[in-house]
């Protein structure tokens, strides 16, 4: 069991490894604004979820891989219902990667912040 648990983990690892690479060579299109908030509320939430050393990085680079999915829907040229599905598609891949590396109370909280996120930003329309 824990030689599959070991393995998933490297697999997991390694894609996102690789993901990251290649995605550092297109060049990211996101302002230096863009980034500002970004950071900003990355370091919020590292504060709010008292997160431990091992977790920052991870959380670091999943909200950021996931930031920079964001903005390239938001810019995209799809309809608003498909814009709709691929963003409940890119929310429900982070809180997946986010569960692996959260515990569960870190978890709730994060969940928490991200539809207090949300709401805000319907109400922004």
């Amino acid at each position: 069991m824990k030689k599959t648990i070991s393995l998933f983990s490297m697999l997991i690892i390694s894609i996102f490894y690789c993901y990251q690479t290649s995605y550092a060579q297109q060049g990211g299109n996101l302002n230096a604004e863009q980034k500002a908030k970004i950071k900003a509320q990355i370091v919020e939430d590292i504060e709010k979820l008292n997160l431990s050393d091992s977790q920052k990085q991870s959380y670091k680079d999943i909200a950021i891989k996931y930031a920079k999915q964001l903005r390239n829907l938001k810019n995209s040229n799809s309809g608003r219902f498909a814009k709709y599905r691929k963003f409940k598609s890119i929310i429900k891949a982070k809180n997946k990667e986010m569960k692996m590396v959260l515990s569960k109370p870190q978890y709730q909280i994060y969940l928490d912040t991200q539809e207090k996120r949300i709401e805000a930003m319907k109400s922004r329309r």
